[in-house]
C-alpha cells in the first residue's frame, strides 16, 4: 500500500513540475513581430527563456532588427544593445516583460509590459511609447514599468518629458525621480525614487549603449567618447584589420618627382623682335617627412593553464603590449607603441574568461594606459562586465580612445572579479592600439 502511495505521488509531482515549464515558456512567447532591414544590434539571453517574435533565443549574440518583439518568461532576463536613428540604446529586460524596437512613428521604443532598464547615447531627441505614456528624452538612464493601465517612469540620469496619451499637461522628470501615468490621464507630479538598490545598480553596470554610427572616426574621439561596443567573438583580429591601420594613414614624403616640360609659349606680342623662351629653374629640395600613424599589438591564449583574475581594478593585466611574444602565453607581440607627435590613441581588445568557481558570478574587465618604465596608470573608457553561471566562460568585447602626447606607452587589460567567489580565469584574448597623429 505504502509503494502505491509514494508511486502516486511521484506521477503528481513530476507533472505539476512539467506543467509549471510548460505553463512558463507558454506565457512567454511573442506576436510574430515585423522585422525589416539590416541588423541593428545584438543581445545576450542572461536567464531563464526569452522570446524574439515566437522563436526562443539563447545565449550571446542573437541579431536583432526593427520591428522585433522581445518577451520574457517569468525567470527570463535579456540585455541587448542596438543603434535606432543614430540613437545608442542599451536595455536589459526584465522577467515577464515586453517591448518592441521601433521607429514605430515616432517612437523608437514601445514598452508594452513589465519592467526595462535603459541607457541611451547621442545628439537629438527621442520619444519612447507605453500603453499609457508618450516619453521625450535626449540621453537619460531610466526604469520603465509598463501595464495596461498604469506606466511608473524613474530616472536615474538625466532627464525625461512625460505626456499622458489623452494629451493635457506634461511634466519634466529629472535625475533620482519618478511619475506615474494612469490611463486616459496626465502625469502625476514628480518625486523622490527610492534609494538605489544593490540590483539596480548592478543592472545599470550592465548596461553600455552604442554609439551612433559615424562617430568613431579619428577627426571626433574624444577622450572617453568611446564606449563599449557588443562583438561578437573574434571580430576584431588582425587579419580582419583594414590596410590602411597597420599601415599607417600618413607615410613619410617621397622623393621629389622630375621637373615638368615648358609650357607653350604665350600669345604673339605687339610687332617687335619676340625674345627667347629662359630656361626652366630647378626643383626645389623635398619638404620635411611628416609625422606617422603607429600600430600595436598582442595576443595571448593561455587555455591549457588558465590564469585566475584578482579581486582589485589595479593589478598586473591579462594582456599588455610590453610582453614578449612566446613568454607566459603571449603567441604575438608586438610591443609598446610610440607617438612621435600629439595623437589620438585608440585601443581594441576581446577577452574570453571562465567562471571556475561553485556559484553565479561576475567579472569585469578595463583598459589601462601607462607610460614605458612608469607606475602612471590611467583607466580609460568605460569597463565591460558580465555575469555568468558556474563552470560557464564568456567573451567580453572593449573598446576606448584618448589623445595622448609625444612618448612610448604600454596599454594593459585589466580584469577582475568584485563581490562573488573566486576563481575567475582568463583564457585567451587580443589586444590591437592604433595612433593616429592629431
Amino acid at each position: 500500500m505504502k509503494l502505491v502511495v509514494l508511486s502516486i505521488l511521484s506521477v503528481v509531482a513530476a507533472i505539476l513540475v512539467l506543467t509549471a515549464s510548460a505553463s512558463e515558456r507558454a506565457t512567454s512567447s511573442c506576436g510574430q513581430g515585423n522585422s525589416r532591414g539590416k541588423s541593428i544590434g545584438a543581445g545576450n539571453v542572461l536567464h531563464g527563456h526569452v522570446y524574439i517574435g515566437r522563436a526562443e533565443k539563447y545565449g550571446d549574440g542573437n541579431r536583432l532588427f526593427s520591428g522585433n518583439v522581445i518577451c520574457t518568461s517569468a525567470q527570463g532576463l535579456f540585455r541587448f544593445n542596438v543603434t535606432l536613428s543614430s540613437k545608442g540604446v542599451a536595455c536589459k529586460v526584465k522577467a515577464e516583460s515586453s517591448l518592441e524596437l521601433g521607429p514605430l512613428g515616432k517612437a523608437l521604443l514601445n514598452y508594452r509590459a513589465g519592467t526595462s532598464r535603459c541607457q541611451i547615447n547621442g545628439g537629438g531627441m527621442m520619444w519612447l511609447k507605453t500603453p499609457t505614456a508618450m516619453i521625450q528624452t535626449k540621453d537619460p538612464w531610466f526604469t520603465i514599468t509598463a501595464g495596461r493601465r498604469r506606466t511608473t517612469v524613474s530616472v536615474r540620469r538625466g532627464s525625461v518629458r512625460v505626456f499622458g496619451t489623452s494629451g493635457g499637461k506634461s511634466v519634466a522628470v529629472g535625475a533620482n525621480q519618478q511619475t506615474v501615468v494612469q490611463a486616459g490621464a496626465a502625469p502625476t507630479a514628480p518625486t523622490s525614487t527610492p534609494a538605489q538598490s544593490k540590483q539596480e545598480q548592478q543592472d545599470y553596470g550592465q548596461l553600455a549603449a552604442p554609439l551612433p554610427p559615424g562617430s568613431v572616426t579619428t577627426p571626433a574621439i574624444q577622450d572617453r567618447a568611446v564606449t563599449t561596443a557588443k562583438l561578437a567573438d573574434d571580430a576584431v583580429t588582425l587579419r580582419k584589420l583594414d590596410p590602411a591601420a597597420k599601415a599607417g594613414m600618413v607615410g613619410p614624403a617621397g622623393p621629389a618627382g622630375p621637373a615638368g616640360p615648358a609650357g607653350p609659349a604665350g600669345p604673339a606680342g605687339p610687332p617687335g623682335a619676340q625674345g627667347s623662351q629662359g630656361p626652366t629653374g630647378e626643383t626645389g629640395p623635398a619638404g620635411p617627412a611628416g609625422p606617422s600613424s603607429a600600430l600595436a599589438f598582442a595576443s595571448r591564449d593561455v587555455a591549457g593553464s588558465p590564469e585566475a583574475v584578482p579581486f582589485g581594478a589595479t593589478n598586473a593585466g591579462v594582456l599588455n603590449l610590453d610582453i614578449a611574444s612566446g613568454t607566459s602565453g603571449y603567441v604575438a607581440s608586438s610591443g609598446t607603441v610610440t607617438a612621435t607627435a600629439p595623437s589620438r590613441l585608440v585601443a581594441t581588445a576581446d577577452v574570453t574568461l571562465r567562471n571556475d568557481s561553485g556559484t553565479t558570478s561576475s567579472f569585469q574587465c578595463r583598459l589601462a594606459r601607462f607610460t614605458e618604465g612608469l607606475s602612471d596608470q590611467l583607466p580609460f573608457g568605460i569597463q565591460a562586465d558580465s555575469m555568468v553561471a558556474a563552470g560557464v566562460q564568456a567573451s567580453l568585447p572593449l573598446t576606448a580612445g584618448l589623445d595622448v602626447g609625444p612618448g612610448t606607452y604600454n596599454v594593459r587589460v585589466q580584469c577582475f572579479y568584485g563581490g562573488f567567489t573566486p576563481p575567475i580565469v582568463f583564457i585567451r584574448g587580443n589586444l590591437t592600439v592604433v595612433l593616429a597623429p592629431r
